[in-house]
Formats: structure tokens, sequence, C-alpha cells
């Protein structure tokens, strides 16, 4: 979300919100900074395949994620 503002575009602050934006496309094959969202309500910036940029906890600092089998994205989505 933060991300998006500094590019100078609003989304929702929850993961349905999101989802119930009519900003959201959902794609096969994510690019470098769509929404990589996992099945827990979690969301993630994509870089590329197996690598996001995210927090997984509170207070975490935002760095980049390796995923893997157990912990992967479910769907992705483009911002129009």
């Amino acid at each position: 979300m933060e991300a998006y503002r500094h590019a100078g575009i609003r989304l929702p602050r929850t993961t349905y919100g999101m989802l119930a934006s009519h900003k959201l496309v959902r794609v096969r094959h994510p690019r470098r900074g769509d929404l990589a969202f996992y099945g827990t309500g979690h969301v993630e910036l994509f870089k590329r395949w197996g690598y996001t940029y995210g927090a997984h906890d509170s207070g975490t600092t935002v760095g980049l994620v390796h995923y893997g089998y157990g912990w992967k994205p479910t769907a992705f989505y483009r911002v129009r």
C-alpha cells in the first residue's frame, strides 16, 4: 500500500479491501511490482519468481523475502 501511495496510487488498507477494489486485475504471470497475495490474507510486492518484498511479522523491517514450499503466493494482481 505504501509503495503504491508513493507512486500516487491509493489502495485500500486491508487485504480484503484491496481484493474488492476495481483497481486490481488478477494475472497469471506477475511482473515486478505486482501484488502477491498469500492465502493467509497477507500481501507483498512481487520481485521475481521465488522473491517478494515484504515483512512477515509485525514490527519487522520490509525486505527481500525468499518464498518456497509451504509459504508461497496463491494469487497475483496488477494495479490498473
